[in-house]
């Protein structure tokens, strides 16, 4: 328990994180640190507001690609049969 304390506290003072590279958010007064590039990249759309995801049968529009298949199985399922259910 004391080694993977010593680690975590290494991973934010150092920007060490078992040989991983760090990515962190720039934008200003945030500094959230993600382990992956497509994790900070899907957390950047919180600042930014992009919402590349759109729904093809209203205006209906997301940050993540899970939150229009909820959508899309939730508000269009008689239109899209084929959307596969959330494991």
């Amino acid at each position: 328990m004391r080694l993977v304390l010593i680690k975590l506290y290494s991973f934010f003072v150092k920007g060490q994180h078992f040989g991983r590279r760090p990515f962190v958010c720039t934008w200003k007064g945030c500094g959230k640190i993600m382990q992956d590039r497509w994790k900070l990249e899907t957390h950047l759309r919180v600042h930014t507001g992009e919402k590349p995801f759109k729904c093809h049968f209203c205006d209906y529009a997301a940050s993540q690609k899970i939150n229009l298949k909820t959508h899309l199985r939730s508000m269009h399922s008689e239109f899209v049969p084929s959307v596969p259910p959330l494991t």
